[in-house]
């Protein structure tokens, strides 16, 4: 399951260039908002805004974190080598286990603001 996650990744890497613009850009456009006294009619937009500033953390953390997985320990490996291994691969479970529950609080913002 890692290795297809670090290929989805890997696939996606070229993406990381326009994620950073578009999350600078949905930053000062929050800060905008926020910031701004005279814009009420702004206001709207806000949880709009900050549901796509979530996506697109969410998709730049997957990229920067799936791309290098480690491998799995082979059988020759014995002691700490392979416990280290292990241990990296287990953080990554974990990981990825905060990942999706971080996706699917994105995606119920989204279903609210959307309906």
């Amino acid at each position: 399951m890692l290795e297809s996650l670090s290929r989805i990744a890997t696939r996606l890497r070229g993406l990381t260039s326009a994620l950073i613009v578009l999350l600078i850009v949905l930053l000062i456009g929050a800060a905008i908002i926020i910031f701004n006294p005279g814009s009420h009619a702004l206001q709207a937009a806000l949880p709009a805004v900050i549901a796509l500033l979530l996506w697109t953390l969410c998709g730049l953390v997957f990229i920067q974190t799936f791309t290098t997985v480690p491998t799995r320990p082979s059988p020759e490996m014995r002691g700490f080598p392979r416990l280290a291994r292990r241990l990296n691969r287990g953080f990554h479970w974990l990981l990825f286990a905060t990942f999706i529950l971080i996706s699917i609080a994105a995606l119920m913002l989204t279903t609210r603001l959307l309906l």
